[in-house]
């Protein structure tokens, strides 16, 4: 049986990633998509880090907490599933 708070969760997780995305492995060629990227990778932080990196923010600014807090959440949220699941198997 699965447990109730796994679909809220998974809602939380996708709240705060891409589902659409792809990347190339700079070394291999080779291409992952979707929940098989990383979930760190996945993380719309990701952007707002390199939002604040192109508008040449120093220090932290309120993009890196922003991210930073995003992160966080991610990983907080994927190791609660973990142990929902009866593991502590996560992707983060």
């Amino acid at each position: 049986m699965t447990h109730p708070a796994l679909a809220p969760l998974g809602k939380a997780i996708a709240a705060l990633t891409y589902d659409q995305i792809e990347v190339t492995d700079a070394d291999s060629g080779s291409t992952i998509c979707g929940t098989a990227v990383p979930l760190l990778h996945r993380s719309i932080g990701q952007d707002l880090m390199r939002v604040e990196s192109a508008m040449g923010g120093k220090g932290k600014t309120v993009f890196s907490a922003i991210a930073a807090s995003i992160d966080e959440a991610l990983i907080a949220i994927e190791e609660a599933r973990g142990l929902l699941r009866g593991g502590s198997d996560h992707d983060a």
